[in-house]
């Protein structure tokens, strides 16, 4: 018994079995080399998966948009139901002067289809995932107009032209590939949350020097933003709702260029 033990202990505290063991010890951890070849392979995945990721972040914006749009839709449709097939009003016309109502603007009038008393469609309530400031009014704007031009959400007239015009067009004649929201920049303040029909303000100048007309020099010589308010914040692509109550991704190209007729009539 001693005998073993004191072999033990011989053994423990020879230094030649010392050094082994630290050798052991030291062989165990990771060289500097080690470490950054595990690092650039963590770099490199990182760097293959980011993009993949932010696609799919993309898409599932897109998809809440589509979402929020189909039932902005449908709420247009409920609001012409109760008032004689009338899609919302802007404002009003009397006489030259043009007026936009407290609480008769679009967003307001239609709330009550799809959210909680109070809530404002595209500004407190519904907001597009891909909005870029989101310090602004609103992200979405309806495909607006004077009454008797373009646009399907026009001014309400008191005694100027139309004296029985109480709103925008008629639903029912609409053709279903005219679009009625749509992803919308706008200058600061309220209101305004709207894309100036191309027929009513012709796309007459390129400020992106691509080639394309895409752009009414009036509204952009105003301050205001490029085509016309639409914004292509989808990847190039700004989301649409339309007269048949359905949603889609539009591509700017297919915007300012009118293709299906989706200005309208």
């Amino acid at each position: 018994m001693f005998q073993r033990v004191l072999s033990s202990h011989l053994w423990d505290t020879d230094p030649a079995v010392q050094r082994e063991i630290g050798s052991r010890h030291q062989n165990s951890g990771f060289t500097l080399v080690e470490l950054l070849v595990v690092i650039g392979i963590i770099a490199v995945l990182i760097g293959v998966l980011l993009p993949a990721l932010n696609r799919a972040r993309a898409q599932a914006q897109v998809s809440v948009c589509l979402s929020n749009q189909r039932q902005l839709a449908m709420a247009f449709m409920l609001y012409a139901n109760d008032n004689r097939g009338l899609l919302p009003p802007y404002g009003t016309m009397n006489g030259s002067v043009f007026n936009e109502l407290p609480d008769q603007y679009w967003w307001q009038l239609a709330q009550k289809y799809v959210s909680k008393a109070n809530s404002q469609l595209g500004v407190s309530f519904m907001r597009c995932p891909s909005d870029r400031d989101p310090g602004r009014f609103g992200t979405y704007g309806v495909n607006y107009g004077y009454s008797q031009f373009g646009g399907v959400i026009s001014y309400a007239t008191i005694g100027f032209k139309d004296p029985g015009f109480a709103g925008g067009r008629r639903l029912s004649k609409i053709k279903p590939t005219t679009f009625l929201t749509g992803d919308c920049v706008h200058w600061a303040g309220t209101g305004d949350l709207a894309i100036y029909s191309p027929l009513t303000w012709p796309l007459n100048i390129d400020p992106d020097k691509d080639g394309v007309k895409d752009t009414n020099a009036v509204i952009y010589g105003g301050g205001q933003t490029r085509y016309n308010h639409f914004d292509p914040r989808h990847n190039k692509a700004g989301v649409c709702s339309f007269a048949d109550g359905s949603a889609r991704s539009v591509p700017l190209r297919e915007f300012v260029t009118n293709q299906n007729k989706l200005w309208g009539p």
